[in-house]
């Protein structure tokens, strides 16, 4: 594949917020937006669908198509949508959701309504920017995840969202080999050269000041920051919070105990904020 988009639609049960509407989950790097938000979207309003990039190339204008394709009807029954950006998908959703105002001459902006979670705001709000070399975030990723895939014995990584809760394991033998299985599955489909593009389409779009721009286009839509505020190896906070609120004068910021977009790891911390209720 040359770049496409994975899309996801979690089936309603009985323990599914519900409601109106719809909520769409913008998945972050190396991410399945299906993984990615299981742990979180029982919370989340609405027929929760998650997008993310797969194969060698990142075209965000493909992400942007499939979401309002899926969304229109939604838009057109004049029903609540809500986005939820994670880390990099974060950083999309404004193009997106400014397109669909531009496909929709005129459409009620408080029927929308954004969380962007604890997104960068240039290289500068990376952590690895201290390294200068924005790169090492592709292999950091790359080690983080590699345990999962040699053979070699496995224990409980110290770091990465690729863990499996001990309380569904019945061994120590279980746990190793479903987690070198979770490690290859959640990495499937992701090319070194779709993380490469990834990275330099978040320094560009910072850079030649796309971002911002997007960002102040929709004033006047509702539009929250999430700051993970637990040890964070991705993101420097406050800094790249308050960037956010600079292009976003009317952007509230919420704060969660938690590490980087880890729904998996840090579930208790992100089900409390969103059963809060402020997102809805």
């Amino acid at each position: 594949m040359n770049g496409a988009v994975e899309r996801h639609r979690f089936p309603r049960t009985h323990d599914s917020l519900g409601g109106p509407g719809v909520t769409v989950f913008l998945a972050g790097m190396q991410s399945h937006g299906a993984d990615q938000a299981s742990t979180i979207q029982r919370y989340l309003p609405g027929d929760v669908r998650t997008y993310n990039a797969i194969g060698k190339k990142f075209h965000p204008d493909r992400i942007a198509d499939a979401v309002i394709s899926d969304i229109q009807p939604y838009v057109d029954d004049e029903q609540p949508v809500r986005f939820v950006g994670a880390s990099m998908g974060g950083m999309l959703t404004p193009f997106v959701m400014s397109e669909l105002l531009d496909r929709n001459d005129g459409m009620n902006t408080e029927q929308l309504r954004a969380l962007v979670v604890d997104s960068p705001a240039g290289r500068d709000t990376l952590v690895n920017e201290q390294s200068h070399l924005l790169g090492n975030h592709v292999v950091a990723t790359v080690l983080e995840h590699a345990p999962g895939i040699i053979k070699a014995p496995i224990f409980i990584p110290k770091k990465g969202d690729v863990t499996i809760p001990r309380d569904l394991l019945t061994s120590p033998e279980n746990y190793e080999y479903q987690f070198r299985q979770s490690a290859r599955q959640r990495l499937s489909g992701f090319a070194l050269s779709l993380w490469a593009d990834e990275i330099n389409w978040m320094n560009d779009i910072v850079k030649d000041g796309s971002l911002p721009r997007a960002c102040r286009a929709l004033a006047g839509v509702s539009m929250r920051y999430l700051m993970c505020t637990g040890k964070n190896d991705a993101v420097l906070q406050p800094r790249a919070a308050t960037r956010w609120t600079e292009w976003n004068p009317g952007m509230m910021v919420d704060y969660v105990s938690a590490r980087h977009c880890a729904f998996h790891q840090d579930n208790p911390q992100f089900a409390q904020y969103f059963k809060s209720g402020v997102f809805h």
